[in-house]
This record gives C-alpha cells, structure tokens and sequence, in this order.
C-alpha cells in the first residue's frame, strides 16, 4: 500500500492499540505487525515522532517503568479514537459504494 495512506491512518491504528491498554513502543509496532504486516507495518521513524505529537495533543500519556515508556490513552483520546472509528467507518462505506458503482460510459458533454 502506498506510504501517503500508511500515513492518514496510523493514529488511528495507535489509538485503538492502546485502548485500554499500556504499551511500549516496541510493543506497539509488534502489534500493528501482527494485526497485518503486509498493510499496518510502521518503522520507529514513524511511531515514535508519532507518539511524541498525540502526547502534545494530550491523547496519550507516557510515564517510565523499569527503562521502558509505556504509554496509555486519556479521556481526550478515547473520544479522539471513537470520533475518528466513525470517520473512518463513514469513509470506507462510501469509498466501497463508489468503488462497486458503475460509471457512466463517455464523457459528458
């Protein structure tokens, strides 16, 4: 998959990882591996700046345990996760409707 749409929906991804959840980093690139290497793989280049900025935005928290930073989701950032899912569900029925809808053949006048 082109790395411009890896790109829109990586919060995402990160969000609904961390829901409920405490990670590491490290830990959340595995999970994005394991959730589906071929389309969700992201490198440390781009998790970490990543995670840095949703902490500015106050959608996550860190806090050092034992040499590791572990971050987790705030009460921003549940909402965030649930606003975007529905964004993000919105668009993807909408993109599959267009994509199985035929064209008109030609072009108008």
């Amino acid at each position: 998959m082109d790395k411009s749409l890896k790109r829109g929906f990586l919060e995402l991804l990160v969000l609904k990882c961390l829901d409920g959840r405490r990670l590491h980093g490290y830990a959340l690139l595995k999970d994005l591996e394991q959730a589906d290497a071929s389309h969700f793989q992201a490198s440390e280049g781009s998790l970490y700046p990543l995670l840095a900025r949703l902490e500015r935005e106050g959608l996550i928290k860190s806090a050092w345990v034992e040499r590791r930073r572990y971050y987790t989701l705030t009460v921003k950032g549940k909402k965030a996760l649930t606003t975007q899912k529905q964004a993000w569900q919105s668009f993807s029925e909408a993109m599959t409707r267009f994509l199985a809808t035929p064209l008109p053949d030609g072009a108008s006048a």
